[in-house]
C-alpha cells in the first residue's frame, strides 16, 4: 500500500492499495511515480503516476512483463524506467509524464540468449535508490559499477568499477560512493 502523510497536520491519504516500490517524486512535489505489482508473482509490474492532491492514479505503461524503477527527469517532463518490453533484453526506456512517446534508450536491437548478455550490453540500475540525475546525466549503480549516460542513451560509460552506496551531493555536481565495504567515502565530481 502507498499512503501519503502530511507532516504538518498528520492527515493521511491512501494512494494505492496494491504492493508498490521504487518511488520517485516529481521535482515540484505534485506527483509520485512508482512501480506497482500486478499479481502475486512479482513478475508483472507497471509504472504508475499518482497526483498527490487528488490521489488520481494512472497506469503509464500497461505492458506485459516488467516495467519498473521510474525516475522523473529534473524538469518533471519525462520519466526514465527499466523494461524488457518487446522481447528485448532489460534496458532503459524513456517516456513523457503522461506515458506517451515511449523510446528505448539503451541496448537497442540487442537480444540476449543462453543466459549471456551481448558484449555491447549496458546494464540497468539496481533500484531507484541508486539512480540519480547529476549535471544532466543519469548516474546509477548497476551492481558492478557506477555508470553515467545521457538521457537519450548516448555516451554510456562506467565511471567507477565496483562502486556501492551511491548518493548525490547537495551541491548537485557530484556523487558520494563507497568503493568497498570498508566504509571509506569517496567523492566523484560529474562534469
Amino acid at each position: 500500500m502507498l499512503w501519503i502523510i502530511n507532516l504538518k497536520d498528520n492527515s493521511q491519504k491512501l494512494i494505492d492499495t496494491e504492493v508498490v516500490s521504487d518511488l520517485s517524486w516529481k521535482p515540484n512535489g505534485t506527483k509520485i511515480a512508482y512501480t506497482r505489482y500486478q499479481d502475486d508473482t512479482y513478475f508483472e509490474t507497471d509504472i504508475y503516476v499518482a497526483d498527490l492532491i487528488t490521489t488520481f492514479k494512472q497506469n503509464l505503461t500497461n505492458n506485459p512483463g516488467s516495467d519498473s524503477r521510474p525516475i522523473f527527469s529534473p524538469d518533471g517532463e519525462y520519466i526514465i524506467f527499466v523494461s524488457a518490453r518487446g522481447g528485448g533484453i532489460v534496458s532503459l526506456w524513456k517516456m513523457n509524464e503522461q506515458g506517451g512517446d515511449v523510446k528505448q534508450i539503451t541496448n537497442i536491437g540487442l537480444k540476449g540468449g543462453m543466459g549471456r548478455e551481448p558484449t555491447s550490453f549496458i546494464p540497468v540500475p539496481l533500484s531507484t535508490r541508486v539512480f540519480l540525475w547529476v549535471n544532466g546525466k543519469i548516474i546509477y549503480d548497476s551492481g558492478d559499477g557506477i555508470w553515467a549516460i545521457n538521457d537519450n542513451g548516448s555516451n554510456a560509460k562506467v565511471l567507477i568499477k565496483d562502486g556501492i552506496q551511491l548518493q548525490r551531493l547537495k551541491e548537485g555536481s557530484g556523487i558520494i560512493y563507497y568503493k568497498d565495504f570498508s566504509g571509506k567515502i569517496n567523492i566523484l565530481n560529474i562534469k
